[in-house]
């Protein structure tokens, strides 16, 4: 950060730093482990980083939609009803496995509702991150203006 407009930037890219800057596959994802940055990390290598980040989604993508569900109802259910009395009781280990048998044949049949369900609110709620992320960039840049207007004007 600039100490006079307080112009916020990422020192790997040289980007206005948000956020939601790392998350972005087309920000600098991938450079903010370690030693890693634009120059060291040339435009290719940076292109196929994110050409893989963004294969490996779209290749995970469809069995998160098909098992993503299932396997949380399974998580939120045994969790509430095993970690609460700890793992050391005997009992749990077969309640586990009663609820994963019950819980996954019924969050595979809950599918059908969920899934139609989060393709329709997908496209909004992705909508909803970009319209933040390019209303807190223009704060940015609207910010660092005034302050550095104002700083020249007392200079």
């Amino acid at each position: 950060m600039f100490r006079v407009c307080r112009y916020e930037w990422c020192w790997l890219c040289g980007s206005t730093y948000t956020s939601l800057h790392y998350v972005n596959p087309f920000g600098c994802m991938g450079l903010q482990a370690g030693g890693h940055t634009a120059k060291n990390w040339g435009w290719c290598k940076r292109f196929f980083y994110r050409l893989g980040i963004i294969l490996g989604m779209l290749i995970a993508l469809p069995f998160a939609v098909v098992f993503g569900f299932p396997v949380f109802l399974c998580a939120v259910t045994t969790e509430t009803r095993c970690y609460r009395r700890h793992i050391r009781h005997t009992g749990c280990c077969i309640e586990f496995l009663f609820h994963a048998l019950l819980m996954f044949p019924l969050g595979m049949l809950l599918n059908v509702i969920v899934v139609p369900l989060a393709i329709v609110a997908l496209p909004f709620i992705l909508l909803g991150i970009l319209i933040q992320y390019c209303i807190e960039r223009q704060k940015l840049k609207k910010r660092s203006q005034e302050l550095l207007k104002r700083h020249r004007e007392n200079n």
